[in-house]
């Protein structure tokens, strides 16, 4: 590069901004200006001051202001981007909370609704020994009542 180019020219050239996102933590923001501070900026402004050019006219402020801003808004901006994700964060979370949450109760239901259909089967099983029963209990009353042809008055109870 010529030794009398800008300085500013020379700079802007010469500054990357990158912003870059940490995989492993995606939280993890790097924003990194190369030629910030950079050493060869005083060997840019030697140079420049040897070509009669000053590093603080106009036009050099002008576009490193121009630079400085962009800069700054680009900070915002990964401020900003640092805050929605943050928030997407805590909502995939929320929502993976509330997720288990529902299959915890599913589960809960079926094993509930399973549990019923055991008692249910059971009772009806109960119901019909009891009914098996009771009918050769009354067989069993009404013939030995029969067999000696003395059948009380109101006999049989369940008539």
């Amino acid at each position: 590069m010529d030794k009398c180019t800008s300085p500013t020219h020379r700079l802007a050239k010469e500054t990357r901004v990158t912003v870059r996102m940490n995989h492993a933590l995606p939280s993890a923001w790097t924003i990194s200006a190369e030629g910030e501070n950079n050493p060869q900026q005083a060997t840019d402004r030697e140079a420049a001051a040897s070509c009669g050019r000053s590093d603080t006219d106009s036009r050099s402020q002008g576009h490193e202001m121009h630079i400085a801003n962009q800069l700054q808004e680009l900070k915002a901006l990964v401020q900003q981007m640092e805050g929605t994700e943050k928030a997407l964060c805590q909502a995939t979370r929320s929502c993976i909370q509330a997720q288990q949450a529902r299959d915890a109760a599913s589960l809960q239901a079926a094993e509930l609704s399973s549990r019923l259909q055991r008692e249910e089967e059971r009772h009806q099983k109960a119901q019909r020994e009891y009914e098996h029963e009771m009918a050769a209990l009354r067989a069993a009353l009404f013939k030995q009542n029969t067999e000696h042809e003395q059948v009380p008055a109101g006999w049989p109870p369940w008539d």
